[in-house]
């Protein structure tokens, strides 16, 4: 929470109001970041890992560092910004079922 809090500090400071932040999708680690920055306001957009891949190879970026897949996001966003679809967060009901489909699978994988 530290670290959402300090972000948000920076957005305040460094972005525009109609400002999009854009994140890849990591399973469910980029969930709560979503949520708290979507729950403050700001237009989240969810991009699927297959996508910024390719637009990697295409930009023959072969380094893999966390500084340098920031900036590939970023470049992805700003290069595709029409196309960016509005993040929003699943209905309590539905993120409850996948809580319990995810139980699910680890309890059968358990039991293997």
């Amino acid at each position: 929470a530290k670290g959402f809090q300090a972000l948000q500090a920076w957005l305040q400071t460094h972005a525009q109001p109609d400002s999009w932040i854009a994140m890849e999708a990591t399973g469910t680690y980029h969930q709560a970041l979503a949520e708290f920055l979507h729950a403050r306001g700001y237009q989240v957009c969810v991009l699927n890992p297959a996508q910024t891949a390719a637009y990697a190879r295409s930009q023959l970026s072969r380094v893999k560092t966390d500084r340098s897949d920031a900036k590939l996001i970023a470049s992805y966003a700003l290069r595709h910004r029409e196309q960016l679809r509005r993040w929003h967060p699943d209905p309590p009901a539905l993120k409850q079922l996948k809580a319990l489909v995810r139980r699910r699978q680890d309890l059968q994988q358990m039991l293997q």
